[in-house]
């Protein structure tokens, strides 16, 4: 049996929290297909988008958004108290640590377990750089879409960590 992908198909599976989620959503949802598209799938654990009030099951869908139910072990292994994460984060990690995936959010905490068990990340902005750099996303949407991310979300994207976006993104595009 051969490999049935086509050839310019994302391989990478990225696991979503639901913040990033909500503010790329809100933001402008088509970019969420265009990140399931070409960068890589789209999913996110059935607990954790129950959290998320504004997508309908259908439109993840339609986003390229897949919800995943996790094993039994993983659930029961999220539910153990303690730690510095959430329920739905450990999970996150958990999934993302079993499955191979790599993780996107907003959440330093998260971010820092996922990186001490050696997965993958992509802080919130910075999922747009590979975007930008593969002519997918041009240097103005990319830096709109910064500013509404940052409006809907001073919680998480700050100036500062909008600032050191908006450098990344002009250093991309003064480079070609």
């Amino acid at each position: 049996m051969g490999d049935d992908r086509i050839a310019d198909e994302p391989t990478t599976v990225i696991i979503t929290d639901a913040s990033v989620l909500i503010d790329y959503y809100t933001a402008d949802a088509r970019i969420l297909s265009r990140i399931s598209r070409c960068i890589g799938s789209l999913v996110i654990p059935r607990q954790v988008f129950e959290e998320v009030q504004q997508i309908e099951e259908a439109q993840a869908k339609i986003l390229g958004i897949s919800i995943l139910d996790p094993e039994l072990s993983q659930f029961t292994e999220a539910s153990i108290r303690g730690g510095p994460l959430s329920r739905a984060d450990k999970l996150i990690l958990i999934m993302a640590r079993d499955r191979g995936y790599t993780c996107w959010t907003n959440d330093s905490r998260l971010r820092k377990k996922c990186l001490e068990e050696g997965i993958q990340v992509f802080w919130g902005l910075e999922i747009m750089l590979p975007l930008c750099k593969g002519g997918q996303l041009l240097e103005k949407a990319a830096l709109r879409m910064g500013r509404r991310i940052r409006d809907i979300n001073r919680l998480y994207i700050s100036d500062e960590i909008f600032a050191l976006f908006e450098k990344k993104v002009r250093d991309l595009f003064n480079k070609k």
